[in-house]
């Protein structure tokens, strides 16, 4: 991975918020690959607002910093979760990518350690190796309702020959891929900015807060659109 591959997945980020697999790649890249900042630190405001001010571009790096009133500025790479980690210490506002270019995106507080956390929980159960993990399923859906701490969710669904409905799990990432970028099945729910839900079996059936809703389906099948076995392994509910 490189610097020109984490400003082409902010670029994908600005252009496709909620796509999960340019999220997923941006988060690897946030822990892999050096953003450019300033030394010492240029804080900027935004409506009240304090953000660190990050460039995923030399270009765009250099060109911010030759119009600086102030020169002399020492150039620091770090990884963009080391800034974060600054953000949380400092209690700041957030961090803004590449601001005064047409790649600009900001970032507060909450919504980036969430965005950092849901992202990189995943990518830390993909590179365990840990033989007694729990298997980790990506769960297409939405939240309907919330209510306090009190949340519905919907899951999408697909249909057998017999004009079953049932809730596909993917605990293998290119068969999501396979459905998630089907026109047909996954461009709904991209067009939607659906969620993905990443849970074990157990979060799944038994979900500790909220309610999983499942009505108008016969059960849930396992890895649909895997390439060995296109249809997955049908779960009925049982009766």
């Amino acid at each position: 991975m490189s610097m020109e591959q984490l400003h082409g997945f902010v670029k994908g980020y600005i252009a496709e918020p909620s796509n999960f697999f340019n999220n997923l790649s941006l988060v690897q890249a946030f822990h892999q690959e050096p953003v450019m900042t300033t030394n010492p630190r240029i804080l900027l405001d935004n409506d009240g607002t304090t953000l660190i001010p990050v460039f995923t571009s030399p270009a765009y790096y250099h060109n911010y910093v030759a119009n600086l009133e102030k020169k002399g500025f020492e150039t620091l790479e770090l990884p963009l979760v080391y800034v974060a980690e600054v953000v949380n210490e400092q209690e700041l506002g957030g961090i803004i990518i590449n601001p005064h270019t047409e790649n600009m995106v900001a970032f507060l507080r909450e919504d980036l350690n969430l965005f950092l956390s849901y992202y990189g929980r995943i990518l830390q159960d993909l590179i365990s190796d840990d033989p007694d993990k729990e298997t980790l399923y990506f769960i297409p859906g939405a939240i309907e309702a919330k209510d306090g701490d009190e949340v519905t969710r919907s899951f999408y669904t697909i249909m057998n020959p017999e004009g079953e409905r049932y809730i596909p799990l993917f605990s293998d990432l290119q068969a999501l891929a396979n459905w998630y970028f089907d026109e047909d099945f996954g461009g709904e729910f991209r067009r939607q900015s659906g969620m993905i839900f990443p849970w074990t079996m157990k979060q799944f059936l038994d979900p500790e807060t909220g309610v999983n809703a499942v009505g108008g389906t016969q059960g849930y099948v396992i890895d649909p659109f895997k390439k060995e076995k296109p249809e997955g392994e049908l779960h009925p509910w049982e009766a």
